[in-house]
């Protein structure tokens, strides 16, 4: 319980600190993580009760992501023909490969082996690795109050998940 109180005081650091700092509707994005969260938690729940492997899970994701695009796209048009190659090319490296495909059967195995609360607990560090990634990759500043805020999180993430923890 202390783990998943620091992670949610990491986490109400982070927000708190980048909405004092943030324009009028820099809200709106922060008001979402909630409801993401809150999906990411039912997702969690309904493939750990769901006894599908964790490529069955991703391919079922990959199948109603896929269908649902073409859905916004015949709704709402599209403006992929306008977009240069290269920039496809990333968006299906990142998010097609990376994010949708390894990164949801990491989580399908971590979650069959973890059990669903402890493989959650690793998903509050996504913040952290995306300031860090941040400031690798595209020179973005870490301030104090980000630096405190990765600090108790990742403190979180090791109490909550029991790595810290004797085993004997």
């Amino acid at each position: 319980m202390v783990g998943f109180a620091a992670i949610v005081a990491g986490v109400a650091i982070l927000l708190t600190r980048n909405l004092a700092v943030s324009v009028s509707t820099g809200w709106i994005g922060y008001a979402l993580l909630p409801a993401a969260a809150t999906l990411w938690a039912i997702y969690t729940h309904a493939f750990r009760r769901s006894g599908l492997s964790p490529l069955q899970g991703s391919a079922l994701i990959a199948a109603w992501s896929f269908l649902i695009h073409l859905a916004l796209a015949a709704c709402f048009g599209s403006t992929l023909a306008s977009v240069p190659v290269k920039e496809i090319a990333l968006q299906i490296t990142s998010q097609g490969i990376l994010s949708g495909l390894i990164a949801m059967v990491a989580y399908g195995f971590a979650v069959k082996s973890l059990g669903g609360t402890q493989a959650a607990a690793f998903t509050a560090l996504t913040p952290v690795l995306a300031m860090i990634g941040g400031a690798i990759l595209l020179g973005e500043q870490i301030g104090p109050f980000e630096m405190l805020a990765a600090i108790v999180t990742a403190i979180g993430v090791a109490l909550s998940t029991g790595i810290l923890s004797t085993r004997t």
